[in-house]
């Protein structure tokens, strides 16, 4: 069964740097650099990727603290998932000034559907939810 719910419209997401209080390690290469920065003002980077606008959020916060401590969490526990889709936890910000915690980082719509569905199979504790990051 691959019934996905109808995705939540949360306006453009934008990917939030990871800190650097996160241990070493704590999160796999994603393909992506982060350089320094010259000023506060850019710790946010846009979200722009062409048929990969689909996030797997597995949780939602009023602050950018508690995605961050979440993801930190996650990256101490073993998800039954990880047998089929590898864990790659993210935190984006969405409209409203929520933010969000991705199972893994942007992907296309099938595939987010693919991880929704085994998340739920696999990790009925997670309350996963299909997000599309950019309007």
């Amino acid at each position: 069964m691959s019934a996905a719910p109808p995705p939540l419209d949360v306006g453009a997401l934008q990917e939030v740097r990871p800190p650097q209080s996160l241990p070493q390690g704590l999160l796999r290469p994603s393909g992506q650099a982060w350089a320094a920065e010259r000023s506060p003002e850019n710790a946010v980077v846009l979200v722009q990727a062409s048929g990969s606008e689909w996030i797997v959020a597995i949780g939602s916060y009023p602050t950018e603290a508690a995605a961050w401590r979440r993801v930190s969490e996650l990256g101490a526990q073993r998800l039954q998932i990880e047998t089929y889709v590898a864990k790659n936890p993210r935190v984006f910000k969405g409209a409203g000034g929520f933010y969000y915690v991705s199972y893994s980082g942007l992907t296309t719509r099938e595939e987010a559907t693919r991880i929704y569905n085994l998340l739920r199979v696999n990790d009925p504790e997670l309350t996963p939810q299909i997000i599309r990051a950019g309007r």
